[in-house]
């Protein structure tokens, strides 16, 4: 599936991914409503609730020891950050998870802006 910038709406990107919404998604359609996150090749659906413990998942990842004992701890994949989808988690590097957390943080970020300015013009 090719992305059209057009098509998307981002929040937020940095080295890691991106994390967007896509525009014009009516209702019914399986992404409506969706908070779009993509990284290392890998898309994930939430909606904001679980965006919300998708984060605290990064944030107790990012408190466990390293337990690589190589040459550079901060780049080895020895971390497994869980999901809020009970089947799926991923080997990260301290330094990605870093990426993660900035990623999820901006977008959060973006989400509450619009929110408060929504409710102003209301």
């Amino acid at each position: 599936m090719k992305i059209n910038s057009k098509d998307l709406n981002k929040l937020y990107s940095n080295d890691i991914g991106i994390i967007f919404k896509w525009k014009g998604a009516s209702e019914g359609h399986p992404y409506h409503d969706k908070i779009n996150f993509v990284f290392n090749e890998t898309g994930l659906h939430f909606d904001l609730a679980e965006l919300y413990i998708f984060q605290q998942d990064v944030e107790n990842a990012l408190r466990r020891p390293l337990q690589c004992g190589c040459e550079y701890p901060k780049e080895c994949r020895s971390i497994l950050l869980e999901t809020p989808f009970s089947q799926l988690s991923f080997a990260m590097s301290y330094n990605e998870l870093i990426l993660m957390k900035e990623l999820i943080e901006g977008s959060l970020f973006q989400i509450e802006l619009s929110d408060i300015l929504l409710n102003i013009l209301e």
